[in-house]
């Protein structure tokens, strides 16, 4: 037995007991850090490609939750990211630009990316003037779930200006590059 002279307390030890408990701890932290490394080593498979479908589905819910005002509920489930949803609201408040209660026609459909869909629109604004715009549609890696990168359909993004105007004249709304031919309001 061995013991701290100082204080009186007696300890006993077995011979070996230290390095022991050390190489443990080293196998454990070893094999922890093995498993870790195979586990980042495989990739995590791709979601499967959005399709039309997909893509024409989102924009008939974005529709609605913009027709019910509900914008939280846009950027919650539309939205790829809720932060630049926002900036686009406020971005298409700004500018005055708030969509019919009609859905937006569907001109062309195209796809940019390999698994992504964009859908070219036509729409009116609650002012009667037209825009002509896309929704872009993918599915998230993390839910495989389709969403939007730019949820809000009606803000005309591929022709911004620099300063951030739109002009409407003679029911055109031109935002920065060419004007958007005007279309009669749909339907109800």
């Amino acid at each position: 037995m061995r013991g701290d002279e100082r204080s009186g307390v007696r300890t006993s030890e077995r011979p070996g007991a230290r390095p022991r408990v050390a190489w443990s701890l080293v196998a454990g932290f070893a094999f922890v850090a093995a498993l870790v490394s195979l586990e980042e080593r495989e990739p995590e498979p791709a979601p499967r490609p959005a399709s039309v479908a997909d893509a024409e589905a989102l924009l008939t819910e974005a529709v609605r939750l913009a027709r019910a005002d509900d914008y939280d509920g846009l950027c919650r489930s539309i939205a790829d990211g809720a932060g630049i949803c926002g900036v686009l609201l406020r971005d298409a408040w700004r500018k005055n630009l708030l969509p019919d209660d009609s859905m937006p026609e569907i001109v062309s459909v195209t796809h940019p990316a390999e698994g992504t869909v964009r859908l070219h629109l036509r729409g009116t604004y609650r002012d009667g003037t037209s825009y002509r715009t896309h929704f872009t549609v993918h599915r998230t890696r993390d839910t495989g779930l389709p969403r939007s990168g730019a949820p809000v359909y009606w803000l005309p993004m591929a022709t911004g200006s620099a300063d951030g105007t739109c002009v409407r004249d003679d029911g055109h709304v031109r935002c920065g590059g060419p004007a958007t031919a005007p279309v009669g309001r749909p339907p109800r």
